[in-house]
């Protein structure tokens, strides 16, 4: 690994927003002395940083600024996980190329669909999140890598001391949900859920994403997007962790991240009938 003269990420997510597979890869790519370009991308989060921002040795956050010059006789790695800037790959002038399948084309992000065999054929790896992913995939292109999410064990296994103030005087066990509330999450279930239990206390820590308002009970407290470095306060203070997602294509084909951050904590984890879970029965 030591031989790879950089690895550039291109500008597809705020790296402070929602912090994801790309996010974590990258901050351990720089961990093995590997230098890295993470091209930040713009949102109403960011809009107001500009420059290159040193995030350890090896790892550097572009916030609007090109990297040509960085990149001046260096051919770096590829590696990204938006088909839709397959073509546009070319001005970094790569070594190789790395395509992520992080979710299947289809349903919510059907508008990836006409760039996604071309990401896949022209890629040098591609690298899959599940078992259907990496079918979908390998029928394109023979070098196909499953790579199942995982996450930041320490971060969020490390105890911490007392919940959150928003969420400490809740009554009862805490039924809690991490993630974006987005059209695949299952609200009216999230309902049933709160009318079901109503001694314990519904808590669901997201941003909504393209759904526009929620239903509420007095026993559901939705209370918003939190910053990576609060979650693990939050998912600790949970009793029971849900992953309350509708069966799609899409869904089928989803390995959750959150699934890996409620392991970490050691808590129950109730889902509904996704495969890549189904794999973990004895935990899930």
């Amino acid at each position: 690994m030591s031989n790879i003269s950089c690895i550039l990420y291109p500008p597809t997510l705020d790296y402070h927003y929602l912090v994801q597979r790309p996010q974590q890869l990258m901050k351990n790519f720089s961990e093995l002395n590997i230098p890295t370009f993470y091209l930040n991308s713009p949102s109403p989060h960011n809009a107001d940083k500009h420059g290159v921002e040193m995030l350890n040795e090896n790892f550097y956050l572009f916030n609007q600024v090109d990297p040509a010059a960085y990149l001046h006789n260096i051919n770096p790695v590829i590696y990204y996980t938006s088909a839709a800037q397959t073509a546009s790959l070319g001005k970094y002038n790569p070594s190789l190329v790395v395509f992520d399948s992080v979710d299947e084309p289809s349903d919510e992000f059907e508008a990836w669909r006409p760039y996604y065999d071309n990401a896949v054929r022209s890629a040098d790896i591609v690298l899959t999140t599940s078992d259907k992913l990496y079918e979908l995939a390998a029928g394109i292109n023979p070098n196909v890598y499953l790579v199942p999410n995982g996450c930041d064990y320490e971060h969020f296994a490390n105890f911490i001391h007392g919940r959150p103030a928003e969420i400490a005087n809740l009554p009862g066990p805490i039924i809690g949900y991490i993630g974006v509330v987005a059209s695949w999450v299952d609200v009216d279930l999230i309902i049933r859920v709160a009318d079901s239990y109503p001694d314990c206390s519904i808590v669901v820590v997201g941003p909504l994403y393209n759904i526009s308002e929620v239903p509420t009970r007095g026993n559901i407290h939705w209370v918003g997007f939190k910053a990576y470095e609060e979650l693990p306060a939050y998912a600790q203070s949970f009793d029971v962790g849900i992953i309350p997602f509708k069966a799609s294509s899409m869904t089928e084909a989803v390995n959750p991240i959150k699934m890996w951050e409620y392991m970490a904590t050691g808590m129950p984890i109730v889902t509904t009938n996704l495969p890549e879970a189904s794999k973990y029965g004895d935990l899930v």
